[in-house]
């Protein structure tokens, strides 16, 4: 996906949100996997709004149906890693909630795509996955610089555009 393309598609997903829930997702001790959480803990300063709140899932999505659901979000922006020889790493992409786990393969017990249908089958809203394809995943890994150069360009371009909405 271009560098901007995936900019665009979150402005135009973000629009008309009423109660946005961005989830991180991935598992600290496996590299680049940590992604998901490091986005919600850059953004935890800047999203100190009624209409936005932070969710730090870890591996178990499952746990957080619940408060997810009590949220009433009508957007919901997942936020992970992705494994994938299709794109270099670092690149940043923007995936419907379908394509979650169709296209790539992921390292959490419950498939996000089934998660999102659960929670929305309760309620009518938009998701959006926003993943970066990871460069190592490895248990004891360290995030690599490139990665964490996409997670400071994701936590940077959603504060500013929380800030516009």
């Amino acid at each position: 996906m271009a560098s901007t393309e995936w900019k665009n598609t979150l402005v135009e997903f973000l629009s008309g949100y009423t109660k946005l829930v961005i989830i991180g997702v991935g598992n600290e001790l496996r590299g680049d996997d940590v992604v998901g959480l490091k986005i919600v803990e850059g953004l935890q300063k800047a999203a100190k709004r009624n209409d936005v709140s932070l969710v730090l899932a870890g591996s178990v999505i499952e746990n957080y149906i619940g408060p997810v659901l009590r949220e009433q979000p009508s957007h919901i922006l997942i936020c992970d890693a992705v494994a994938t020889a299709t794109y270099p790493a670092g690149t940043i992409l923007t995936l419907r909630p379908e394509e979650l786990e169709s296209s790539f393969h992921s390292s959490h017990t419950m498939p996000l795509s089934f998660f999102l249908q659960l929670v929305s089958n309760e309620q009518p809203l938009k998701a959006l996955g926003l993943a970066i394809v990871a460069q190592q995943i490895g248990i004891g890994d360290k995030m690599s610089q490139i990665v964490a150069k996409s997670v400071a360009d994701v936590v940077g371009s959603l504060q500013s555009m929380l800030a516009t909405l």
